[in-house]
Order: structure tokens, then sequence, then C-alpha cells
């Protein structure tokens, strides 16, 4: 599993984050083949997209805590060895947050994912963490 976007994610510009994650059959049997993904929850999770020519993917919120929100992604074809699925996750920066800023809980924003199916032999390489800073920008204007 990868994921990879921005360096940092600056509240009062950014209001929305796209995660690109890729996972690929390094050549294991694979059915059933699940993705988790946790994210903030000051995100609210909007879709996904899939390469062309890709493994459909469906995912559903199955939990939310203080501080994170989980989404529960099943590949609907078995992960045949060696094939690679690409998808692009989108979040939007709750409304609340842009206005109050004070329900942030950190100074970084923590996605993880992992993924995992029925026959694995090797989970090792199925979790991946993106740990992206946050900051908050701010107009300020001196009039003397």
């Amino acid at each position: 599993v990868s994921m990879m976007d921005k360096t940092a994610f600056l509240i009062g510009r950014d209001k929305d984050l796209r995660l690109n994650i890729e996972f690929k059959n390094s050549g294991e049997l694979s059915f059933n083949t699940g993705l988790q993904v946790t994210f903030p929850n000051i995100f609210s999770y909007s879709g996904l997209t899939e390469e062309q020519f890709s493994e459909r993917v469906i995912c559903s919120s199955v939990s939310t805590s203080v501080n994170d929100s989980v989404l529960s992604c099943d590949l609907e074809s078995p992960l045949y060895a060696y094939m690679v699925v690409n998808i692009t996750m989108y979040f939007y920066l709750a409304n609340d947050i842009r206005i109050n800023t004070e329900n942030i809980p950190s100074s970084d924003l923590t996605f993880t994912s992992s993924v995992s199916s029925d026959h694995e032999t090797d989970s090792s390489d199925n979790q991946e963490t993106l740990i992206l800073p946050l900051a908050l920008l701010t107009d300020v204007s001196l009039i003397v």
C-alpha cells in the first residue's frame, strides 16, 4: 500500500484533500480483498475514482471516534497475482473547522491505509501511514 499527496495542509487556503492509494498483489492468492482507511474526522469523505480499467472499489463509513473516522472498502473482484489497483479518495474540510479552528486535535493530520484478504501469507507490507503537517493561514491587516 502506498499513499501520497501534499507536503502540508493549510487551513485558510486548502479546503479539500486528495489521497492517492495504490495497492498491489506481490504474488499471493487474494480473495475478498479489503481496504481500510483511517482519517482525521475534521474531514468528510466525498468519494473516490478508480483508474481506467481498474477493479471496482466500494467504500462505506464504518466508525468514527473522537479524532478519527474509518472507511471500509471492498474490491469487487479477486486481486490477481501482480495486479495493481490505483484509487484516488477525496476528502473535504468540515465547514465548522474553517470557521472555528479550536476543534483541531493536533498539528499533524494522520491518514492510515491497510489492506487485507482471506489468504494473507505476509502482512508486513499491508499498511502505510501518511503524516501531513497542518498549518493555519491567517490574514492580518494593521491599519494605522
